[in-house]
């Protein structure tokens, strides 16, 4: 969902508010929204991430009937955070809070199963692929294309460079 995107990038020991980048009006009915509103409902939805750096993310997951304030909608939020583990492995914990009645065992299985579409078989892969394709290789020096839809993480990249710069400069002036 390019266009339902919105990234709010925070500096160091600073947190943004992400930026609500009007998400896709007049759409069906997201899989999130699925036994509170009918499968053939037009809603407005949205997808805001607000990332703290170094490594969390807040995740805001919506759709309400069209035209209705977001507070009216059917909101999933959920918390995303990303440690090292060595030079080539980071651990990724996540979590998730949705208004959806969980002890339903085919609500349950519904959000199961699109948690595993969206971590096994969209993210997982993407981030594999891209890996093996840059490997130990300098990021910038493979000359990335980008989109539109790159600037939140172009941001993040270049804080995160600038972060990791600052760090190691206090290190050699401590030595």
């Amino acid at each position: 969902m390019l266009g339902a995107l919105a990234v709010a990038v925070a500096g160091e020991g600073q947190a943004q508010p992400g930026v609500e980048g009007g998400g896709l009006p007049d759409v069906a009915a997201p899989a999130h929204t699925r036994g509170i509103y009918p499968a053939d409902m037009r809603t407005d939805h949205w997808l805001d991430m607000r990332w703290d750096a170094p490594a969390t993310m807040q995740l805001n997951i919506g759709a309400t009937p069209c035209g209705q304030p977001r507070e009216a909608g059917v909101i999933v939020d959920q918390l995303h955070i990303l440690t090292p583990a060595s030079e080539t492995e980071t651990h990724y914990f996540w979590l998730t809070r949705s208004p959806l009645p969980l002890e339903d065992p085919e609500v349950k299985a519904g959000l199961t199963a699109l948690f595993q579409q969206a971590f096994d078989l969209e993210d997982k892969p993407m981030i594999e692929a891209a890996y093996a394709n840059v490997g130990d290789a300098d990021f910038w020096q493979q000359k990335p294309v980008f989109l539109g839809i790159d600037a939140g993480g172009t941001r993040a990249r270049r804080l995160l460079e600038a972060m990791r710069k600052r760090e190691n400069e206090r290190a050699v002036e401590a030595e």
